[in-house]
C-alpha cells in the first residue's frame, strides 16, 4: 500500500484567518471600551416607565369629586388642577364656620363684660378701704380731741365712751373692707390664675409631643349664678372663657381641652373648709334664701369617687367634649 500523501498548508487562506481573528479582536475591545465609558449609562426601551418622577396625590380635605383634570402618566406642572370637587360640602361648612365665629365673639364679648364686672368688684373693695381708713382716721381724731377735753370736763365720759365705740368700729369696717379684698383676689388668683399659671407651664410640653388633655375644673357656678358668692362666679366665668379660647387655640396640636362643671357632690365645699367674709346683719334675709334654695337644688349630692371615673373615661376618649 502507498502511504497518503500530507497536503501543504496554504499561505493565503492563513493570513486570512489570523487577519480576521485579529479584526474580531480589535473590535471586541473597542466595543467593550465603548460599553463600559458611554453605553452602560443609558437603556432604552419601548416598554417601561420611569418611576422617579411619579409622584401619588392624595387630598387633603374630604368631598365629591366633579372632574379630573389629568390622566395617569400625564406631566403636570406645581400649581395645575388635578381635580376639581363640589363645592357643596366646602359653603356648608364655611357656613358653619361663620356661626360658629359668631358664637365665639358673643361669648367673647360676654367674658369681657363679665372680667370688667369683676375688676370693678375689686375696685369697689379698696374703695371701701379708702372709705374706712378715712372713717377711722376721722375717729381717731375725734376720740383725741375728746380725750384731751374729758380732763378739763369740757367732754363727758359718756361722750368719750362713744368717740371710743367710734374708733372701734371705724377699725373693725376697715379691717373687713381688707378681707372683702383679700377675699377676691384670693378666688381670682386660685380659680383663675392657678390654672392660667399651670396650663401656662404644661403647654410647652404637650405642645412637643403633640398629644395631651388639659383638664379644667370649673363648676354650676361658671355657666349661671347665685347669691352671696359673686367673687367666686366671677372667677369661674373667666376661667370658662379663657379655657375655652384655649381649646381653639391648641386642637391644632393634637392637645384636648375639657371644662368640668359640676354641680352639688357630697365634699366639704360649703363646711369648714371654705372661707366666708364678715356676714352683713342687712343682708341675712338674702343668706336665708339662699341656703333654702340650695337644699332644694341639689338634694342628693354626686359621688366624687363616680364621677372620677366617668373624668377618666373622658380624657381617654379619643373625641373628647369641651364640657361635662
Amino acid at each position: 500500500m502507498s502511504a497518503t500523501p500530507t497536503p501543504l498548508p496554504n499561505p493565503k487562506r492563513t493570513r486570512l484567518l489570523v487577519t480576521a481573528a485579529v479584526v474580531f479582536v480589535l473590535l471586541g475591545i473597542i466595543y467593550a471600551a465603548w460599553w463600559f465609558l458611554y453605553g452602560s449609562h443609558f437603556e432604552d426601551t419601548d416598554d417601561a416607565y420611569v418611576h422617579g418622577n411619579l409622584v401619588q396625590i392624595t387630598p387633603q380635605i374630604a368631598g365629591t369629586v366633579v372632574a379630573i383634570d389629568t390622566d395617569d402618566t400625564r406631566t403636570v406642572k406645581s400649581g395645575q388642577p388635578l381635580v376639581r370637587i363640589d363645592s357643596a360640602d366646602a359653603d356648608v361648612a364655611l357656613a358653619k364656620a361663620e356661626a360658629q365665629l359668631a358664637q365665639t365673639v358673643r361669648q367673647v364679648r360676654t367674658r369681657y363684660v363679665q372680667n370688667d364686672a369683676l375688676t370693678a368688684q375689686i375696685e369697689m373693695r379698696r374703695a371701701e378701704i379708702v372709705r374706712a381708713q378715712a372713717d377711722l382716721a376721722r375717729a381717731q381724731s375725734d376720740f383725741k380731741r375728746r380725750q384731751a377735753l374729758s380732763g378739763s370736763g369740757g367732754v363727758s365720759g359718756e361722750e368719750l365712751l362713744h368717740a371710743d365705740v367710734a374708733v372701734k368700729t371705724a377699725t373693725s369696717n376697715l379691717a373687713q373692707a381688707r378681707a372683702a379684698l383679700a377675699g377676691a383676689q384670693a378666688q381670682l388668683e386660685t380659680n383663675l390664675f392657678g390654672a392660667f399659671w399651670v396650663t401656662q407651664a404644661a403647654l410647652p410640653i404637650l405642645r412637643a409631643q403633640g398629644a395631651g388633655h388639659i383638664v379644667q375644673v370649673s363648676s354650676i357656678g361658671g355657666v349661671t349664678a347665685f347669691p352671696n358668692v359673686g367673687a367666686y362666679h366671677a372667677s369661674k366665668w373667666a376661667l370658662e372663657g379663657f379655657t375655652q379660647a384655649l381649646a381653639q387655640e391648641v386642637g391644632r396640636f393634637g392637645v384636648h381641652v375639657t371644662l368640668v362643671e359640676p354641680t352639688g357632690y357630697a365634699t366639704d365645699w360649703a363646711g369648714p373648709s371654705a372661707r366666708h367674709a364678715t356676714p352683713l346683719p342687712a343682708y341675712e334675709p338674702v343668706r336665708e334664701e339662699a341656703a333654702r334654695a340650695r337644699a332644694t337644688r341639689t338634694p342628693v349630692k354626686g359621688d366624687p369617687h363616680a364621677s372620677a371615673a366617668a373624668l377618666l373615661q373622658v380624657v381617654d376618649s379619643p373625641n373628647p367634649p369641651l364640657r361635662v
